[in-house]
């Protein structure tokens, strides 16, 4: 518009006199241009970590929502996630949490919404000296920080859709990847703001290497030594009674042993629960615990082997011999019937050797089962 007007005519001041012409239009004013961009503020760096402190909010992804608080100083991200529907009270909530890991922050950067602009949260904020500090609305580069991470969060999410595991396990994933992911210093927001790195499977495949230089400190001096073999009494913390007794079966470091029980049992205690004792060890230790039962089996091996392994034992009046000849008519041989009555009245024996008792007829009537006197009715079969 200028360089037309100069074409045709000109007066004194005619560049500043076009300029203000154009501002006072309407409509020109209307479809202005946006100015140019002026360079990007950059935040003063903190004299320590945790002094301010950028947050926002993410989501909703998934059905929750994560807030996001991130260290000006180190880049430490703390993150935390709700499905509840945000309000004031459950973001003081949350960060009563994060600042119960890291302390209070001195100044408290957010935008313009109205969780962070309320009465509530103000009250709060002053309750616990945080200064807050609020973008121009509209202008989300001036936080550009926490809105950097919100994006790369929710990026991290997104690309672990696939892996396995719940939706915790993959938060908390890419929550540590955050933390270890090295800055351009070289240096990771954890060295940063813990002051040693965090520990990653990364780290499993590096081979340990000891530090020859560390100071090693002498060995505290023992109170006491219980030897091998030792007899002790330990305490006793499953059944009732203060004290088991038992022998030191081994040593294990310098301050504990294990202890084989009397009862056969072998329990590991520390040196404060262990003391010398003088009770000898008894060899019906583990009977008197747990006895044993044992059960007489009778033996049923044939009468005849019974009495060719009995030396003196009458059958009947009779001895018996063993025939030398096979062919021999085994009928001589067979047992007779006791010739006197008094050999009747001779203690029976058993077929394994052992003399049995006289039992009297009247009492083995009594151990007869009874047998029911009912009429039993035929059995009423279905034909079909």
């Amino acid at each position: 518009m200028k360089a037309l007007a100069r074409r045709h005519c000109y007066w004194k001041n005619i560049d500043k006199d076009i300029e203000a012409a154009v501002r006072s239009c309407r409509s020109c004013c209307k479809f202005k241009a946006d100015p140019k961009e002026a360079p990007l503020h950059v935040w003063d760096v903190p004299e320590s970590n945790w002094q301010r402190v950028h947050m926002d909010y993410a989501g909703p992804y998934k059905g929750n929502y994560y807030l996001i608080l991130v260290d000006a100083k180190s880049k430490w991200p703390e993150i935390t996630v709700t499905a509840t529907p945000l309000t004031t009270n459950s973001t003081i909530r949350m960060l009563r949490e994060i600042f119960s890991y890291n302390g209070l922050p001195e100044i408290l950067v957010s935008d313009n919404a109205t969780l962070f602009t309320s009465n509530d949260f103000q009250a709060f904020c002053k309750r616990n000296g945080i200064k807050q500090r609020f973008i121009a609305p509209g202008h989300p580069a001036t936080n550009g920080l926490a809105e950097r991470y919100v994006q790369t969060f929710k990026k991290k999410l997104k690309t672990m859709t696939s892996d396995e595991g719940t939706h915790h396990e993959k938060f908390h994933a890419a929550l540590f990847r955050l933390r270890v992911t090295p800055l351009e210093s070289g240096e990771t927001p954890a060295e940063l703001f813990m002051g040693h790195p965090l520990r990653t499977h990364l780290d499993v495949y590096k081979p340990t290497i000891p530090d020859i230089n560390l100071a090693v400190q002498p060995p505290p001096k023992l109170v006491r030594h219980l030897p091998l073999g030792a007899r002790v009494q330990a305490h006793n913390y499953t059944t009732s009674g203060k004290w088991h007794y038992g022998t030191i079966v081994e040593c294990l470091g310098r301050l504990h042993y294990l202890v084989e029980l009397d009862e056969g049992y072998t329990i590991k205690r520390h040196i404060d629960q262990l003391q010398l004792c003088e009770i000898p060890l008894t060899k019906n230790a583990l009977d008197q615990s747990s006895p044993i039962v044992t059960l007489k089996i009778p033996d049923f091996r044939p009468r005849q082997q019974l009495c060719s392994n009995q030396q003196d034992v009458p059958v009947s009046g009779q001895e018996y011999h063993q025939p030398t000849d096979m062919n021999t008519d085994l009928t001589q041989y067979a047992l007779q019937p006791p010739q006197n009555a008094d050999m009747q009245q001779r203690t029976p024996m058993s077929t394994t050797g052992v003399v049995e008792q006289q039992v009297d007829p009247s009492s083995r009537a009594q151990d007869q089962p009874r047998r029911s006197n009912r009429e039993r009715r035929p059995v009423n079969k279905l034909n079909l």
